[in-house]
């Protein structure tokens, strides 16, 4: 087999890597080296760090992502959402370099920046922890406010049935939930705040789709979001409880800190102070609660017997869900806001 042939085979990294390595961006013989934030170590997916007489590249690659065509979406989205904020240069996208045109793989110009989850765990003052909500909230309003360009009404009629199915599934690959009576009678309190939001007019944005705090990057002097693959037209609301949820639940605030939406006030305000106008509270509550369900729901008893990080994760949802669904109770008999990781002090914690 001759060295062309090498180069064009698929389905392996190292030559997903030597066909980068013909836009003279990084050397044939380049080392991949680990990148310590990567969250797609699993399976065939990677991503890996290569580097370059002018810069660092994230490499990403899944060979399964040539018939899905993963790659050049989330190239195209990402173009998109750099286009939208153009006006606003303190936001901005990651920039893509190169997309395979095997499909295989993308690269990406690396940032060692932290991202708003290292801030989070690093920050020593409750001022501190406030601006990584407030920063947070700034990046996503310049998204939503440069696209929003019509209302919808809201409509989660589709939130029972779904439910009903993860809650009674039968499969091998998706087992009952963990807690399924818990489940059942937080199911009751939940349909109600779905109802309540039904016909619910709201602003129609491109959103990020999967707006956490490992998604965001705290650069000097500007703020960088990643991983776009999942940004369409939505609600604006569920961004905004993607990124709450996921970095308040980090933290271990006090009793009385949590309000309606299950969130630490203070944080919650911190990025409301960040992002600007937006719906009335009782329907941001109800949404913040809705979604925290939901990732609650996903979590099957497969799942919750074979990963700690996933059984620190279903704890901290649980205690918050119990705590403004189900008042009163205490099912685990321990502080209601246990963090994702023990914290000591009020101090949030690394994923």
């Amino acid at each position: 087999m001759n060295e062309q042939s090498n180069i064009t085979q698929v389905g392996t990294i190292e030559c997903a890597i030597r066909r980068f390595a013909e836009t003279g961006l990084v050397p044939p013989d380049v080392v991949p080296r680990p990148i310590s934030r990567a969250i797609l170590e699993d399976g065939p997916r990677k991503i890996v760090l290569l580097d370059g007489a002018r810069g660092t590249y994230a490499f990403k690659h899944n060979p399964a992502a040539a018939k899905s065509g993963e790659f050049a979406k989330e190239a195209k989205r990402l173009a998109r959402l750099g286009g939208y904020l153009q006006a606003t240069p303190a936001f901005g996208v990651v920039e893509v370099v190169w997309v395979d045109p095997e499909g295989e793989a993308m690269a990406t110009r690396f940032d060692p920046s932290p991202t708003a989850r290292d801030a989070l765990a690093t920050a020593q003052t409750e001022e501190a922890r406030r601006e990584v909500f407030a920063r947070g909230g700034r990046w996503l309003s310049a998204l939503h406010r440069a696209t929003e360009k019509k209302t919808d009404r809201i409509n989660l009629d589709w939130i029972g049935e779904h439910v009903a199915r993860l809650r009674h599934h039968k499969s091998t690959a998706v087992r009952p939930h963990a807690a399924p009576d818990l489940l059942d009678r937080m199911t009751a309190v939940i349909l109600v705040d779905a109802a309540a939001l039904k016909g619910v007019e709201v602003p129609s944005v491109q959103g990020h789709g999967d707006f956490h705090g490992g998604n965001l990057l705290f650069a000097q002097d500007r703020t960088i979001a990643l991983d776009c693959t999942s940004g369409r037209r939505s609600n604006p609301l569920f961004d905004i409880a993607d990124y709450l949820i996921d970095l308040d639940l980090r933290c271990n605030p006090e009793e009385d800190d949590i309000g309606a939406s299950g969130i630490d006030e203070d944080h919650l305000l911190a990025f409301l102070d960040g992002f600007g106008p937006t719906s009335p509270r009782e329907i941001l509550d109800r949404v913040i609660r809705i979604t925290m369900f939901l990732k609650f729901c996903k979590i099957t008893l497969l799942a919750f017997a074979g990963d700690p990080v996933v059984r620190r994760r279903f704890l901290a949802q649980q205690n918050r869900l119990t705590h403004v669904l189900l008042p009163g109770e205490n099912v685990t008999g321990s502080k209601p806001f246990s963090p994702i990781r023990p914290s000591r002090m009020r101090s949030p914690n690394a994923p």
